[in-house]
């Protein structure tokens, strides 16, 4: 699934490899060092995007490791139903 984030006024658009209600792995060529902030844009299937920030906690030649800022309850909630929708598509394949 695609993902679009921004870190110091550059965009990127990668895959997400992996997600969970307490962050998200992204497959990337780019190096971001552990401690940027970032804001993600995250699709839901057939919905509109969530939008939320997060912190590089791992870099690797493999991507980046977010954890997504728990400041927001809601936003908690919107990423675990989308982690369900998530999981019963892939049941379906």
């Amino acid at each position: 699934m695609p993902v679009d984030y921004i870190t110091k006024n550059q965009t990127y658009r990668e895959y997400i490899v992996d997600i969970s209600a307490g962050g998200i792995f992204i497959k990337t060529q780019e190096t971001l060092p552990a401690g940027n902030e970032i804001t993600l844009t995250v699709p839901f299937p057939n919905k509109n995007y969530l939008t939320i920030s997060g912190l590089v906690v791992r870099s690797s030649s493999e991507g980046i490791a977010v954890k997504f800022n728990r400041s927001d309850l809601e936003l908690v909630s919107q990423i675990e139903s989308l982690v369900d929708e998530i999981k019963v598509i892939n049941k379906e394949k």
